[in-house]
């Protein structure tokens, strides 16, 4: 039965990410080619140019790296109802290239999404994915104790 009910879900998953890679139309992709040279505020000012690029072409994104919180799935959630995606660029290990280019592009970015939904918006995206990370939690607790009933019976 489990079996049965992922294998629906990756296949509407993928039915889903086919239908948006084939309709929705996406900007072409410019390769940024950085030497290593560059100090951060070199980095920070590709960022701000490439955000105002996705913009224009109507793409709101954010950039995030370092380990990633369990709440970081929900956070995305809540953003993707928005139209916003939240791209992992990187884990833990960062240089002034990942740090300056992010802090540029998220700068820009954020201003452009607050412009759009509202001063308040991410203090609401904050308060809402706590709130669902705490029920996804309770959930799974709640379904711990219940399998270990079961178990002790």
């Amino acid at each position: 039965m489990k079996t049965k009910t992922l294998l629906i879900i990756l296949a509407l998953s993928f039915s889903v990410s086919a239908y948006l890679l084939l309709t929705q139309q996406r900007p072409p992709i410019d390769l940024i080619e950085l030497t290593g040279n560059e100090i951060k505020e070199d980095y920070r000012i590709k960022g701000v140019e490439a955000a105002q690029k996705d913009i224009k072409y109507g793409l709101l994104k954010l950039e995030t790296y370092g380990y990633p919180t369990p709440s970081r799935i929900d956070y995305k959630a809540v953003l993707q109802e928005y139209d916003i995606e939240l791209i992992t660029v990187a884990g833990c290990v960062i240089n002034n290239q990942i740090i300056g280019y992010s802090e540029g592009y998220n700068f820009t970015m954020r201003e452009e999404i607050k412009r759009k939904h509202g001063p308040d918006f991410f203090k609401f995206v904050e308060q809402e994915s706590s709130k669902r990370y705490q029920e996804r939690v309770s959930k799974i607790k709640k379904h711990e104790f219940e399998s270990k009933e079961e178990i002790q019976k």
